[in-house]
């Protein structure tokens, strides 16, 4: 699978994107969605602002195994999106946090519509 099929699957099991720095940010993704081959748009879970909408730019996408994507910009990571239970998380804690969002989800997508719009433009 490509990092697009793996970067679906993953996001709608349950999925963390982790955003490097010290320390790293660690973030459910509700919903994540390819804008091109080098960006992509993603919404937090449970997020309620337009805040929690983001891009990713990135030079480069590759799945270095079959739970995970890397992205990067100029050979240095930016984002590494894997499975709940992949991740450094408390996964029994997450994934409950993942099941009261799939709950909401469709609620949701009129707003996360809205928000990808004012980022993208």
């Amino acid at each position: 699978m490509n990092p697009r099929e793996i970067s679906h699957k993953l996001v709608a099991a349950g999925a963390v994107l982790t955003i490097p720095g010290e320390p790293p940010l660690d973030l459910l993704v509700g919903h994540l969605e390819w804008l091109d081959d080098g960006r992509i748009f993603w919404f937090a879970a449970h997020g309620d602002t337009s805040h929690d909408g983001h891009l990713l730019d990135f030079d480069l996408a590759r799945a270095p195994h079959k739970h995970a994507v890397e992205f990067r910009r100029a050979r240095e990571l930016v984002g590494y999106l894997t499975s709940i239970e992949e991740a450094d998380v408390d996964a029994e804690v997450w994934r409950e946090t993942w099941d009261a969002w799939r709950e909401i989800a469709a609620d949701r997508a009129a707003f996360i519509a809205e928000t990808k719009a004012e980022l993208v433009g």
